[in-house]
């Protein structure tokens, strides 16, 4: 009874999600990625760009769709960066050595997104083997779901990568039960006084407090990133205070909608808070200008 309620419920909580998101969804064009780039860059904020893929793109595909990504960032300038998922290529070398070049010409850095814990070895493995040594601009993610990603993070800093810290969507097989606000701040603490630089990429304000706090007493520069679409009311205090630039994620491609429904349906709250932000008014326009760096 209880899988039947939840197959009749699904298609209700994706037409409530895309009610409230029309004004945030930017959909497969990367002209729409680049017209919300600019807007942010404009009000004093930095812009990430991600391709979200569907998962029957071909490499090439999802290649030329970051390299689009690429030139959008290359006009916004910046510390705007791209970030891949490297399953989504095939973990081919010779289309990342492509990127790659492409990216060094014009100036931006390149990022590895984390997915599955099965994919973790394969992607350091091909930050490490294709790009190699030195890794300036070069970076990755590290969820704090996962058992691995303190060591990951003691392994890889050593290397000179930047990080951005996440919570995580995919639950580690071997430690189902792991707290992924724990594991984050356990993957935080590694990371301080040692990385390049850190992006403190959650909406949870008292666990970006946390973070930031450590990262600063430890002289490791960080930013306080956004998931551009999700709410960001309780959060924009918290650069003024703590005196962190503001990093804005901004995903392109088939991934919002279904990735909103997943969060939906693990915590249901967030569907208010889409509602209220779409009631405020453009959701763009809740990202106040900001007159500094950190301000």
């Amino acid at each position: 009874m209880l899988r039947y309620a939840r197959k009749i419920g699904r298609p209700v909580v994706h037409e409530m999600v895309r009610a409230v998101s029309r004004d945030r969804v930017i959909g497969d064009n990367v002209t729409n990625a680049g017209s919300v780039g600019a807007f942010l860059h404009k009000r004093g904020y930095v812009v990430t760009f991600a391709y979200w893929n569907r998962d029957d793109d071909p490499p090439e595909v999802a290649m030329a769709r970051y390299r689009e990504a690429l030139d959008a960032l290359g006009g916004i300038g910046g510390r705007s960066y791209l970030s891949i998922k490297a399953p989504a290529f095939g973990y081919d070398a010779a289309l990342l050595q492509g990127l790659l070049g492409r990216a060094r010409e014009l100036g931006v850095p390149l990022h590895f997104d984390a997915q599955g814990p099965q994919t973790a070895d394969r992607t350091f493995a091909l930050i490490t083997d294709v790009i190699g040594a030195p890794f300036d601009g070069v970076g990755c993610t590290l969820p704090g779901r996962w058992q691995r990603s303190p060591d990951d993070a003691e392994r890889m800093a050593d290397l000179g990568l930047s990080f951005r810290v996440v919570k995580g969507e995919w639950p580690d097989p071997d430690a189902p039960g792991l707290d992924p606000a724990t594991g984050f701040l356990d993957v935080v603490a590694r990371l301080a006084g040692r990385a390049r630089s850190v992006r403190i990429a959650t909406h949870d304000p008292n666990l970006a407090r946390r973070s930031i706090e450590m990262l600063r007493e430890a002289g490791t520069p960080c930013d306080l990133e956004f998931l551009y679409g999700f709410p960001v009311r309780r959060l924009l205090p918290l650069p003024r205070d703590l005196a962190v630039p503001i990093r804005v994620y901004v995903p392109f491609g088939h991934g919002w909608i279904p990735y909103c429904v997943g969060y939906v349906r693990n915590r249901p709250a967030f569907l208010w808070w889409l509602a209220r932000d779409s009631l405020a008014g453009r959701y763009r326009n809740g990202f106040p200008v900001r007159t500094s760096a950190v301000g």
